[in-house]
């Protein structure tokens, strides 16, 4: 079978088209590294604990992000990896340097916990 003489035509995006295409990457970026980030929070709190009722928001978040990764077609966007990876890990991370300078810390550092927006810690009163 001939191939027909225009498949050998690059074609070039416009600017417009650059454009809309880093958007979406950047969208595709922040979606991943916040659902992440926040299965990986959620993932400590249920090794922490050990209740199994602590599991329903971690499956969920990982549904989300599977479909999330899925829509995003892996496969040409490889690179969103990376952020999914960094996302995972630095969570554990923050919580394990948290746990080794502090021998008495809390459930999760203030610094990722803040971040999150969801701190259900308030803070200990002075003693006297």
């Amino acid at each position: 079978m001939a191939r027909s003489a225009l498949d050998n035509l690059q074609t070039y995006q416009t600017p417009k088209e650059r454009l809309r295409h880093a958007f979406w990457a950047l969208l595709y970026v922040v979606v991943v590294s916040y659902l992440s980030w926040d299965l990986s929070v959620y993932l400590i709190k249920f090794f922490e604990t050990g209740q199994v009722s602590r599991l329903i928001t971690p499956s969920l978040l990982a549904v989300g992000l599977a479909c999330t990764l899925q829509l995003a077609d892996l496969k040409r966007r490889w690179w969103l990896a990376i952020p999914t990876v960094l996302a995972l890990v630095a969570p554990v991370v923050l919580h394990t340097l948290d746990r080794g300078v502090q021998p008495n810390s809390r459930l999760l550092s203030d610094a990722y916990e803040s971040a999150l927006g969801r701190a259900s810690y308030s803070a200990p009163k002075p003693g006297r």
